[in-house]
Parts: C-alpha cells; structure tokens; sequence
C-alpha cells in the first residue's frame, strides 16, 4: 500500500508540472492575441470587423503554435480523465435501478418490513447422493462460509438436519437439490456488499475446488451484475481503441491527409474526453448506459466534422477561392444545418430525463451535454487543422470511378426504387409489433459459453430471478394458526404450476420443517413455534417471512428466465389473480424480476417517447426552415423510415432491444436526421424561392452525397468492431447504430428529394392510389 501511495504521489506531481509547462508556453500565444486586439479596437471600426480581424490575424501568425497548443490541451485532458475520474461502470446490484428511484419503491419497502439479504447461488453438479461429494460439499461450504463478506451459507451440509434430510423435507428439497437431482444448490447470503468485492473471492474458491465430476456454476443478482460491470469495462476498453484505429484508418483512407487525420482524431479524442470530465464534475459516473457515451460523443463529432470537410472542398472545386478563404466559407455555410441538427440531437437525449429509470436519466443529461460538447469542440478545434492543410485534399485515384457512378446515381430520378424502399418500410411496421422489449437475463450472455450454460442450468432447475410478493388476508385474518397454514399451503402448491415458477418458499414451508425439527411440535400452538423460530439459533427465520402482527406475509419465487414466454409484467399480473383467487390480496410485489419487467416498459416507453418527440421537433424545424408543406411532409416520411426499418427489422430477426442497446437507436436517428437538416439548409440557402425545385434538390444531392455516404462508411465500419465483442449487448449495440446508418443516407438522399421535387409526391400518391385500386379490382 506504502509503495503504491508513493506511484499515485509521484503520478499527480509529474502531471501537475506538466500542466504548468503546458500554461508557460500558451501564455505567449494568448498574449499576442491580446495585443493584436487592444491595436485593433483603439483603431476604432466596427465591433464585429474588429473581432473577425483578430481572428483572422491570429489564426494567420499563431497557427503552427496554436495547433501544438490545442494539442497540449488534450494530452493534459486525457491525463486529468485517466488520473482523476473514474471510468469503472457502476451497477447497482438490483440491476440498473438505485435504492431512490420510484421503481425501487416497493423493494424497499418489502426489505424494511422483512429482513432479507442478497444470495450467491452456487451450484454443484456431481453424483449428489455420494459420500465423497458430500463431504467437498461440506468443505466447500466451509471455505464460502469463512469469506469475511458472508452472513451464512445453506447446503445440504449446513442448514438441514442432515444430508438425507435435505433430499426429504419439504424446504431444503425445493431450495437445494436441482429438479433433474444431479446438482445441489449452496446460497451465500450477503448484505450490503460491492459485487465487485464479493464474487473474486468466490470465483478463487469455485476455481480451487472445480475438478471433472465437481462441476461448479454460479448465478443470483450479485454475481450477474458483476459479469455485466466486467463486459462493459472490458467493451470500454478495447473497442474504445480498436474503434479509433478503425476510425482513423477510414478517415485516412477517404481524404488521404495528415492533417485531417490528426485534427478529425484529436477532435473527436477532446470532444468524448471532454464529456467525461464534464459528467464526472457534477457527479454523474460511468453507468450501464454511459459505458457507451465517449463513442456517441465521438460520432457525433466526427459527423460534424466531416460536413465541414466536404463542403470546404465543394467551395475549392465550385468557386475557385484559396484554401484558406474557402475553410472560413466551409465553416460559414455548415454551421447552420450542424447547430440545428446539434439541437435536435440534444431534444432527443433531454427527452430521457423524463423518463423514471435512473439509468435512462443520466444517459439523457450525459448525452445532452456530449451534444453540446461535440458541437462546440469541433468548430473550435478542427478549424485549425483544416487551414493547415495547404493544398487541395483530392480524391484517391481508385475511388474517382466509385464517385462517379455514386455521383450519376444519387442525382437521378428513381420513382420505382423509392417506392420499393417504401414499400419495404411498411412492411417492417408488422415487425414492431414482435419486437423483444422484454428479454431474459439470459440474453446478456453469449449462448454456448460457460458463464451462459451455468446460468441456464440454474434457471431450468429452480429459476434464478428473485419475486418476492407480499399477501395479506382481506379480512385482517392473522397468519398464526393451523387453518391458514392450510390456505397458505395450497396457494403454494397453486402457484407451483406455472411453468416459470421455479422454487418457491413460504410460510407454510418453514413450518413444515419447524414442525419436524422441534420435539412434540404438534403439541404447540402456530405463535409458540414462530417465537422459536424468532430465536437466533433458528436465524431468526420469523422476521423473514411474517410480519410482527402476523397479518402479512412474504412469498419468494425464484422465476425462470429460459422458459418465459411473454412479458415479465403481465405474468407478475397473472400470479396475483392466483393469489386472488386462493383468498388473500397482494399488498406489495418487489424483487429483481419485477425491475427488471419495469425496466423494460421504461426502455419501451423512452424509444417510443424519444422517437416521437425527435419527429414532432423535426417537423416544426422542417417547416420553420423551408416554409414549404410539401417538403415538410416529405421530411416527415424520410425521417419516420429509419426507426421504421431498424425497429421492425429487429423484430423480423427476433433481435432483443435491451437496455444496454436501446440508445443506438438515438444515434441511427441522430445520423439521419443530421443529413437531413444539411440537405434542406443547402436547397433553402440556394433555392429559396422554389424549394420544390427538382433541380435544386439535384444539385443538393451532388454537393452533399459524399459527406453523408462517408459518414454512413465510417460510422457503419466503426461500430462493426462491436460485433466481435464477447458481450451481446455491446454486439447488439453495434448492429442496432449499423442498421440505422445504411438507411441513413438512403432517407436522405433517395426519398427526401424525390418526395419533396415538384410532382414527386404528387406522383408517389396517384401510383399508391393505382396499385391499391388495380388490388381490389383483382
């Protein structure tokens, strides 16, 4: 520890010097900007000349340095990330939901009225009924047990009177012996402990005592949110890299220059870095969501940025000016269609704050800021890079013959292509409809894998998603006597038969044991034998499931993810009509199965929400920005393809929309309606007048088709790297941003134009009406 506090000292100091090497050379660059402007202002002239010249001015005497400047800023940006704020994912171990947020209500409440603790499950597969695996159970149970986290341990060594009573009785059978009886279970309770503390020190025993025939596998909420807190961290380290050479490597590839590679990567680099401090200072850490957020900043800058590149180069071909002079036209004409499609993007994620799950919450503050942040880094920063390119960037040799035919291509007429893509849009909305908003724990793990067939072993033989249920009798009846042991007895047999109950433990099950642990228990009334059970020797069991006036009681059922089918809520829905129907009222229901069922409707709700706030936003844009209904409608219908066909065709392909993946869809959104905005501002801002104009659209798509086809290239190589993660969510991340992108600039440069030309629209509806017509006449 001594020599480890010595590093950290030795690391602080070295970076506080170098920030102060960094403040000694900016200073003389600062300062002559002052200068330059304190001549220029005593000068008199207008206030905003007087700016530009500055500008101007300084850009032209100070670049070489100011380049390396910015370039010194964001080395020390990156040390503060790295030495200051820390990037491990934090997940609650109630999966995603924190001890305030409204959905943990209940949870909460169920906990303050019955003692309850988390439990590791650990599962021993091997021939249970031997001597030698019983006596490894039993050491096994010893070494869990001495684990300093651990409250107590239950196998059938430690807890039932002995082995052979485990197999029998009623309570040990269900909670620890698997239903195919080649396992047993151990639970490891524990309270209040970091996942990330606790599971290392079971997975060295579980290491040290696994061996062929002693098969140990693992599941229960700690050790699941564990796995999903090491894929993230694992994600966010390798692909965040792997993604940059991937990124730079195509950015390289397309524009062939140094200095648009160096200023794009540094760009995109201080933009995500720059995010991450921001979050960090006010409190916002790295979550299950924000794992992803420095890859959405950086996509969103790099979209920015790559405008700005093209239309700099359409002023060099189209006007002739210099370099220098068509940079500061670049930056003049994309401006205006990067804020606007900027602003839409910062609505979107703004909309999440409204939406009651924590995670969701920070994704949307988080990606509101790295909106902004985005934004303003790269008009700040790459500009610079830009006008220290001297030369014109010319097109590859071998990609000249690809522009050309992408060029013919994108300013024709295809009125058949269009309606097919249509088409096929309408087509996908009966896809929707089976969308997986809902899926299994399970999914969160890659099939075939070790960690997946341990969890699903465990699921098929006892379940491993907590439900705890709360039941009162309506008239106040109390739980303390022979007659509601019964009633009780047989709502636990009822709810037994639903086949994603696994086991489930209740009352009448502790008194079932009690009664044969205790000598001449059957002597005794029910609240003598609760008092025992109350007593410390007994662990205090009572507290656990019956309150303390005996009129409510808790029911756990560990449910299974593997054999669901339909949503988690409505099947919470059907077991408390079972209750009903036994004769007693649900009061409360909690436990991770129920969150996560709340969680999922939350998710939907927040895609359906986000979706619809961006198209309403979109639209009153569209019209404030091109004064034109037809095109207005056309925006509308352009915009509606890409969640259309991304959300139905993961429905076709039974692709589940977990949390984890849910914000891509932001991002497919983001991009299209990116190209969107340029394309309108640019037909607005040539074409004013007729913005109906085919050929103004035309033009539109011969200036901007290589800025959004590249960004669609980019981004779409760029996150298919995700695909070789070892964690399906990050894969499904990665497929979902991919989908929306390749529909991207077919919205934009296909539909767009030909609904929003004269007759265009015109034309689409009179063959719709032809086709439907000529339909019911066969």
């Amino acid at each position: 520890m001594y020599i480890l506090k010595k590093i950290l000292a030795v690391q602080r100091r070295g970076l506080r010097i170098f920030l102060k090497k960094s403040a000694v050379y900016l200073h003389p660059v600062f300062s002559h900007l002052a200068v330059r402007y304190k001549q220029i202002v005593c000068a008199g002239g207008n206030l905003s000349e007087r700016l530009l010249s500055v500008y101007r001015r300084g850009i032209e005497t100070n670049r070489t340095k100011i380049i390396i400047a910015i370039g010194v800023v964001s080395i020390s940006l990156v040390g503060v990330l790295i030495f200051t704020v820390d990037l491990q994912p934090k997940i609650g171990g109630n999966f995603f939901f924190s001890s305030d947020d409204p959905q943990f209500k209940q949870d909460k409440e169920i906990a303050e009225t019955f003692y309850q603790s988390d439990q590791v499950i650990v599962s021993v597969r091997g021939d249970i009924h031997s001597q030698e695996y019983i006596h490894r159970i039993d050491s096994l149970s010893q070494a869990l047990k001495a684990i300093p986290e651990t409250l107590n341990v239950q196998s059938i060594t430690h807890g039932p009177a002995s082995p052979q009573n485990a197999f029998e009785s009623e309570l040990w059978r269900r909670i620890l012996v698997s239903d195919d009886q080649k396992a047993t279970n151990i639970l490891v309770f524990v309270e209040g402990v970091p996942p990330e503390e606790l599971i290392p020190k079971i997975e060295m025993i579980q290491d040290r005592y696994s061996e062929d025939g002693f098969d140990i596998m693992m599941s229960g909420p700690p050790y699941v949110t564990e796995l999903i807190r090491r894929n993230l961290m694992r994600d966010l380290k390798i692909f965040s890299i792997v993604a940059f050479v991937i990124f730079g490597l195509m950015i390289f590839a397309i524009f062939r220059s140094k200095f648009i590679l160096a200023g794009t990567l540094l760009t995109c680099i201080t933009a995500s870095v720059a995010t991450l401090i921001v979050n960090d200072l006010l409190g916002m850490k790295v979550g299950v969501l924000t794992a992803n957020l420095s890859t959405i900043v950086f996509v969103l800058t790099l979209s920015h940025i790559i405008f700005i590149i093209f239309n700099w180069q359409e002023c060099i071909n189209e006007k002739g000016k210099s370099e220098q002079d068509s940079a500061r036209e670049a930056l003049k004409v994309t401006f205006p269609a990067s804020f606007w499609s900027g602003f839409t993007t910062f609505l979107g994620f703004l909309s999440l704050m409204f939406v009651q799950a924590r995670p969701l919450q920070r994704l949307g503050v988080s990606g509101s800021i790295g909106t902004v942040v985005a934004l303003i880094i790269a008009y700040l920063v790459f500009p610079w890079f830009m006008r220290a390119e001297n030369r014109k960037v010319n097109t590859p040799l071998n990609l000249q013959d690809l522009e050309k035919y992408g060029e013919s291509f994108f300013i024709g007429r295809h009125p058949d292509l269009v309606m097919g893509i249509l088409i096929t849009i309408a087509v996908c909305l009966v896809g929707i409809i089976r969308l997986d908003t809902d899926p299994s724990l399970l999914s969160y793990f890659r099939q075939g894998g070790d960690i997946y067939q341990g969890l699903e072993y465990i699921d098929r033989n006892g379940g491993s998603s907590p439900l705890k249920i709360v039941v009162s009798d309506p008239a106040g009846d109390t739980f303390n006597h022979a007659g509601m042991y019964k009633r009780l007895w047989k709502l636990q047999e009822n709810l037994e038969q639903v086949p994603t109950v696994g086991n489930i433990i209740s009352l009448p099950l502790i008194m079932a044991e009690a009664k044969d642990r205790i000598p001449l228990s059957f002597l005794f009334a029910w609240e003598w034998i609760l008092d025992v059970l109350d007593n410390p020797s007994f662990g205090a069991v009572t507290k656990s499931f019956v309150t303390e006036d005996r009129r409510q009681t808790l029911v756990i059922a560990r449910m299974k993810e593997g054999a669901r089918e339909g949503k988690r809520i409505k099947i919470i829905e059907d077991l408390k009509d079972r209750v009903r129907e036994n004769g007693f009222q649900v009061d409360l229901v909690g436990g991770v199965y129920l969150l996560q069922g709340k969680l999922s409707e939350l998710v939907k709700k927040s895609v359906v929400s986000g979706i619809t706030l961006l198209i309403f936003l979109f639209v009153i844009m569209g019209f404030f920005l091109s004064r034109s209904v037809q095109v207005t409608l056309a925006l509308l219908i352009s915009l509606c393809c890409i969640p259309f066909w991304l959300l139905g065709l993961l429905g076709f392909l039974n692709v589940p929309l977990d949390v984890i993946a849910a914000p891509a869809t932001n991002i497919a959104i983001g991009m299209g309606v990116d190209a969107m905005i340029h394309m309108v501002i640019f037909v607005r801002r040539l074409y004013r007048g007729d913005m109906t104009s085919p050929k103004a659209w035309r033009h539109a798509c011969r200036h901007l088709w290589r800025p959004i086809v590249s960004s669609m290239a980019i981004v779409a190589t760029g996150f298919g790297i995700f695909s070789l993660s070892q964690f399906p969510p990050t894969q499904r991340f990665g497929l979902f941003v991919i989908l929306g992108t390749l529909m991207s600039p077919v919205a934009a440069l296909l539909i767009l134009p030909y609904l929003s030309s004269d007759k265009g629209l015109g034309e689409f509806v009179r063959k719709w009406a032809g086709k439907i017509l000529s339909y019911r006449q066969s």
